[in-house]
């Protein structure tokens, strides 16, 4: 069960093409009544519902009346992909106690290239300065976004294992246009070094 919190995000990457400046937001009623239909309509499945944005972070009183209202849905697992800029020990420790899966979006050497604030600042420095707090999440996740010009696929790997202490999930950008026949062949070689590595 997905879950669109806004499209608002405080980041402009370069792969994305959501209203990061957006304000509206879901109607947590609506979305509660929705989800509790699904969840009675499946008794006997676990449900991983998926906090999303822009960037879900943005939304916390939000995602906190969701949680509120998931009360005795024990069958529901959440997850929630972040940038993790806004991430604070009192966000830290609430996605922990509600046992969310949090994935951080970190596209580790290519990162300041891709993944800019609105402002147009890098990111990068802003990331790792909070590994020991993003160390803490339960269950961490780190995920990249593989685009055309990413092709050093084992050295950003090993880069990003080093810094968090986790394997990065890695998500190719499928976005018509992305990708030449040139492109394909260099990426290629990216992906064969990595699994030549393991």
């Amino acid at each position: 069960f997905t879950i669109v919190l806004s499209e608002g995000c405080n980041l402009d990457c370069t792969y994305c093409g959501v209203d990061k400046r957006s304000t509206k937001t879901i109607d947590a009623d609506k979305c509660l009544t929705e989800l509790r239909a699904f969840y009675d309509q499946h008794p006997t499945d676990d449900i991983e519902v998926g906090f999303f944005g822009g960037e879900p972070l943005m939304q916390m009183p939000l995602v906190r009346r969701l949680v509120d209202g998931m009360t005795g849905m024990d069958r529901v697992k959440k997850v929630m992909p972040t940038n993790g800029l806004l991430l604070t020990q009192p966000i830290v420790d609430y996605l922990s106690e509600q046992n969310f899966r949090v994935s951080v979006s970190f596209d580790g050497l290519w990162q300041d290239k891709h993944r800019l604030q609105l402002t147009g600042k890098t990111t990068s420095r802003r990331i790792l300065d909070k590994v020991d707090l993003i160390k803490q999440l339960p269950d961490l996740r780190i995920h990249s976004m593989i685009t055309r010009g990413c092709y050093n696929l084992l050295e950003n790997h090993l880069y990003i294992t080093n810094e968090f202490g986790v394997n990065p999930e890695l998500t190719l950008v499928r976005d018509v246009g992305t990708w030449t026949a040139h492109s394909v062949n260099r990426l290629t070689v990216g992906i064969k070094e990595l699994f030549d590595w393991y």
